[in-house]
């Protein structure tokens, strides 16, 4: 089973174009973005200064917003469901919310506050930019097919916009290196 696991990584690795740094053994290895010349992580450096600052900054808040948004529907989904406008919802429902609100969302904030912890910042902001991103399309498609009259729909579009911009520049900023 091991090594069918380390094969299907192997391949997604490539696929996605990530490359592995040589490291010290018993330390992480970091991931750099495709086609970076120099180290971003490695030990006794800091190559980015102010920019990998700002690029753990924004990380650092998708991971604590992902995070809270997950445990609140965790432990109140139906206090949740009813912030976002789901009326009347039966047991399944409830589990449901628990699980894809909740559950989901705790799993990508904890990923985002580890990637910043082990300094895997590009990473970490490639998978937050698209959890964003995925978030804002599907709500701009609710809103094209449903056209949604809560108020509230409204913010959670502005701030899924703004939450992808900020990814998306710290991405930038940190490839600008």
């Amino acid at each position: 089973m091991a090594p069918t696991v380390a094969h299907f990584l192997h391949g997604l690795r490539r696929a996605l174009g990530i490359r592995w740094r040589a490291g010290v053994v018993g330390q992480p290895l970091p991931i750099c973005p495709p086609g970076d010349g120099s180290p971003i992580c490695s030990p006794g450096t800091r190559p980015c200064g102010r920019r990998l600052t700002v690029a753990r900054i924004i990380l650092g808040l998708g991971g604590v917003l992902f995070t809270s948004v997950g445990a609140y529907y965790l432990l109140f989904p139906a206090e949740g469901a009813e912030a976002v406008g789901i009326r009347e919802i039966s047991a399944g429902g409830l589990a449901d919310v628990r699980a894809v609100y909740g559950g989901l969302d705790a799993a990508v904030g904890v990923f985002l506050l580890l990637s910043l912890i082990q300094g895997l910042i590009w990473l970490g902001l490639r998978v937050q930019t698209f959890a964003f991103a995925g978030l804002l399309v599907g709500r701009s498609i609710g809103f094209v097919m449903d056209s949604p009259e809560e108020s509230l729909q409204v913010v959670l579009l502005g701030v899924e916009a703004f939450c992808l911009a900020l990814s998306v520049a710290g991405s930038k900023r940190l490839a600008e290196r």
